[in-house]
């Protein structure tokens, strides 16, 4: 298995060196870990599956994907819809012009009437997984996963437990450590502290990754968020990086929910991966120092702020 993981690693891309594996072996299929997620699902399930308790603030579970995965993000769905803390909606969003006839495989039927609700949306790339989520739902929680991932079953108690500790930052259950300072400034993607361990309280320097799931509280990001045009001019194909910039427009901080888990992929999901082209390709960085640079982030008095080892910020809500 070691092997293969190494193998599979160096096809990715020769230029990741040993110590930085970590940032891909999430990415590797796992045979256990498919076969399971397979057995798991009953795709004549019918049985409502989302929370009919009352809550203070709604949570929401907002994904997206594109057609040459449409028959594998049925076990996302399944797994979202099968949580031990259950949510109030599980969002899925689909580009129109992707999905014209809206055909979609069978599963999805009894998906929906477990409580997926599909939506048809204009194409932002990856971004809508939580665009249409946050222009229609402003005050909900909002967590989004990707969708090529095995996810646990207790993934949302896992980051609903560590929002009620920590309701003003955002929680992630994988996150990269920027690093820099004001006098060198930020420094490349892949000499961060990639796929982080520690960092139980909140910091501006944690950089959290779609690939593990996040989650937002109400208000936790820049209204910025909502520019549509800059999103598409600057970094139409790295969502991470948008939502990282607009919580530190936002003052919001990150903090790591938990540590040890991994994110294995699922089957056949691969052949197009953004993360691929955008850190082994070096695409990071330029889409970092793009936003980073419109939005005056990268000046000396801001990294001032992002590099303390550990701060605790308002995440404070900005007017509409």
């Amino acid at each position: 298995m070691k092997q293969t993981l190494i193998a599979a690693v160096k096809k990715i891309t020769p230029r990741i060196v040993k110590d930085r594996m970590k940032e891909v072996l999430p990415y590797v299929p796992w045979q256990a870990e498919n076969k399971a997620m397979r057995q798991r699902f009953d795709p004549f399930d019918t049985e409502y599956a989302l929370n009919t308790q009352k809550r203070d603030l709604s949570l929401i579970v907002s994904f997206t994907t594109i057609p040459s995965r449409i028959d594998k993000a049925i076990y996302v769905a399944d797994s979202m819809l099968s949580q031990t803390v259950r949510p109030d909606k599980v969002l899925l969003y689909l580009a129109e012009d992707e999905f014209p006839d809206k055909n979609l495989p069978g599963e999805y039927a009894n998906l929906m009437r477990r409580g997926l609700e599909i939506n048809y949306v204009e194409n932002l790339k990856p971004h809508k997984k939580y665009y249409f989520t946050l222009r229609d739902y402003p005050d909900a929680i909002l967590i989004t996963v990707d969708d090529d991932i095995i996810y646990p079953l207790n993934l949302i108690e896992a980051l609903y437990d560590s929002y009620k500790k920590f309701p003003d930052a955002i929680s992630a259950l994988r996150a990269h450590r920027m690093r820099g300072d004001k006098e060198s400034g930020l420094l490349p993607y892949m000499s961060w502290e990639l796929g982080i361990q520690e960092a139980r309280k909140p910091g501006f320097d944690l950089f959290p990754t779609g690939v593990g799931s996040v989650l937002y509280p109400p208000c936790s990001l820049s209204p910025e968020v909502m520019d549509k045009e800059t999103l598409i001019d600057l970094c139409l194909c790295a969502d991470d990086v948008w939502l990282k910039a607009m919580s530190l427009l936002n003052d919001t901080p990150v903090v790591l929910a938990d540590s040890g888990w991994i994110f294995p992929t699922i089957f056949d999901t691969q052949e197009i991966a953004l993360q691929y082209e955008n850190t082994s390709g070096g695409k990071n960085d330029e889409y970092i120092n793009q936003v980073f640079s419109h939005y005056h982030l990268l000046t000396p008095e801001f990294l001032s702020k992002v590099f303390p080892p550990a701060v605790s910020g308002s995440g404070k809500c900005l007017e509409k």
